[in-house]
């Protein structure tokens, strides 16, 4: 049996509960968990109020609008343009890779490509604003800027503003929205503010590329927000105001994600984020009230309603979220719709992006089979079939899993947990898939339990806690392993692989590979020197002649090698590090993959390196 080793991304953000003081008030729902869509709640300045949920409604008719959602492919990208469920039309992006931060809006997808080389003037330009036209092919080059930017879609104008947060230097461009050509821009304050100040807080951005522009939030309140040596003012284009409004327990720790006259809406988190929540802090009241305690992320921003994903409980290893909506204007909140991971899915989430387009939501969801873009009908979404993957570890293959949390007998803070899935096989595999289930689920099992070990940080007594790190990252151990492929290499055998990640502390974690090699004949788990006939000293010769030519096709650049410069040396490296005991290998067709760990014979950042080498040069003939 092979115990191998090999990163997957998969940790699991931990939830914990965050208590509320004196100056805040919870946004309460009170509803049936069996329905799908919940109900919503009036945030009241005063009392707290809940709100029981009224029986679900038919969706009334509604104006649906053409929305353009990119799908990125093997080979580069499709637009495909929707109207409800309807696929109205859909078009091949001509131009390979679109660089950064991509959205799309009307006929255009706008994005920036890093050109570092790139010099105009006599000066760096690292990045390139364009817009391409997905209908007719046509790539225009906006503007070439060494600053960051972000654009806003603003009264029919297209708005891009250029900032540099260290020089305090800002510059805004404005091209019409249908035809992409320059207008003229109207008087901003950009130019007025202060040197000093010298960071716009640019807001209701989801990410750094798609923002509000200065316009919007002179119209909307008069006044933008600038920030300086971590402090956030008020500036009208004469007067600067500091900015004090949000509560002293939340000074520290805190981001922007809204804001008009009457209220701001912020995001609150502990130092390491494993707990966040969103806060509505009136502006005219003071009053502190929280929309959810539970955040996971804030996916889309329209017309006033965020729309956020809340965590659930739910076991370690697997993920339940709740999309909720909050109306800034009326301060209610709605649960939305529940979803939850599902085992050999590859860790995906409940929901990948999300677009919103005229109240219609649009997200990547999987229902444990596919995952695809879905729209949310009906209480519920509904997949469109414009970007399907399944999930397939062969037609007669299941997957279970095993969860485990463990909790500190004083604080009740989680301090170690595991996820493991295993491979169940159907009757497909032959008379001995149940012995060979037996074996992957115990192994699993074992290996789970034996990673997560005594390496716990365990509390003496209840003042010890704080000094092990409960309640953070700094003081949970876990070990995630996910089933990555079941594999008949012939009639006779079979690989089972999983990928996993183990974590104790510091700057990162280690990844292992778990691979299994069955003889489906007597269900027997095949090690490697089963197969290998060869002395060791054949081993280490083949395979640091195989490695040495493998490096031999590197750049310096990408060599994934600390002796990228000499291969010479890399062959002594691979001689010397590989053995009967410490060789790892996957199975493939003709041949298998010599699978070097981190720091082996690279950096850790190159993960894994692998070999291939054809069983013939190794003299297997199992597989014949």
């Amino acid at each position: 049996m092979n115990r191998m080793k090999k990163l997957t991304a998969t940790l699991i953000s931990l939830v914990m509960a965050l208590s509320l003081t004196a100056c805040e008030k919870q946004v309460s729902v009170s509803s049936d968990p069996a329905s799908a869509s919940l109900s919503s709640t009036e945030a009241s300045v005063s009392q707290e109020t809940s709100v029981t949920a009224p029986e679900p409604e038919a969706e009334p008719a509604r104006e649906y609008v053409e929305t353009p959602i990119i799908v990125a492919e093997d080979e580069g990208y499709t637009v495909y343009v929707l109207k409800g469920d309807e696929q109205v039309g859909s078009y091949r992006v001509k131009i390979p890779d679109l660089g950064e931060v991509k959205f799309a809006h009307g006929d255009y997808i706008f994005y920036r490509r890093y050109e570092a080389e790139e010099v105009v003037d006599g000066e760096g330009n690292n990045y390139a604003y364009k817009v391409y036209n997905y209908k007719t092919g046509e790539d225009k080059l906006l503007v070439k800027g060494e600053w960051n930017g972000c654009i806003d879609i603003y009264q029919g104008k297209v708005i891009l503003t250029l900032f540099n947060y260290f020089a305090g230097e800002y510059q805004e461009y404005c091209y019409d929205e249908k035809t992409m050509e320059p207008v003229e821009s109207s008087n901003t304050i950009l130019a007025d503010i202060p040197e000093a100040y010298n960071n716009i807080v640019f807001l209701n951005t989801i990410d750094y590329f798609r923002g509000s522009c200065v316009e919007r939030f002179m119209d909307e309140t008069g006044y933008i927000r600038v920030r300086s040596d971590g402090k956030i003012y008020n500036f009208d284009g004469e007067a600067i105001n500091e900015f004090d409004e949000v509560c002293d327990e939340d000074k520290d720790n805190y981001d922007l994600l809204y804001f008009n006259d009457e209220c701001i809406i912020y995001e609150t988190h502990n130092e390491d984020y494993s707990v966040k929540s969103i806060v509505d802090q009136s502006l005219i009241t003071g009053r502190r009230t929280v929309i959810s305690n539970d955040l996971a992320y804030l996916a889309a921003i329209e017309d006033g309603i965020l729309y956020f994903l809340e965590n659930e409980d739910c076991e370690y290893g697997l993920c339940k979220r709740t999309l909720c909506t909050y109306d800034v204007k009326e301060h209610t909140k709605e649960r939305i719709v529940t979803r939850s991971s599902y085992p050999g899915t590859h860790g995906a989430a409940p929901f990948g992006d999300l677009v919103v387009s005229n109240g219609t939501i649009y997200a990547i969801t999987n229902d444990g089979q596919t995952r695809d873009w879905s729209i949310y009908k009906d209480g519920d979404f509904k997949q469109l079939g414009i970007d399907t993957f399944k999930y397939n570890f062969g037609s007669d293959v299941n997957v279970g899993y095993v969860s485990e949390t463990v909790k500190c007998e004083y604080c009740k803070a989680e301090i170690g947990c595991y996820y493991g899935e295993y491979a169940i096989l159907g009757s497909s595999y032959g008379d001995k898939a149940d012995a060979i289930n037996n074996t992957l689920k115990e192994s699993v099992k074992n290996q789970c339990e034996g990673l997560l070990g005594t390496e716990l940080y365990f509390a003496t007594d209840a003042s010890d806690c704080a000094n092990n790190g409960h309640g953070s990252y700094a003081g949970l151990v876990s070990y995630d392993l996910n089933l990555g492929r079941v594999f008949k290499i012939n009639d006779n055998y079979l690989t089972v692989e999983g990928s996993a990640y183990w974590y104790g502390g510091g700057a990162h974690g280690y990844p292992f590979i778990q691979v299994f090699l069955f003889d489906l004949r007597t269900g027997e788990d095949v090690s490697f020197t089963d197969i290998y006939t060869g002395t060791e000293e054949d081993l280490k010769r083949v395979v640091a002649e195989a490695t040495r030519e493998h490096a031999k096709v590197f750049t310096e650049e990408m060599s994934p090698y600390y002796s990228y410069d000499d291969p010479d040396v890399v062959y002594e490296q691979a001689y010397n590090y590989i053995s009967f005991e410490t060789i790892n290998v996957t199975y493939q067709k003709g041949g298998l993959i010599v699978e070097y760990p981190p720091y082996e014979m690279g950096p850790y950042a190159s993960g894994f390196i692998e070999v291939f080498i054809p069983y013939s040069d190794l003299g297997i003939t199992a597989f014949n």
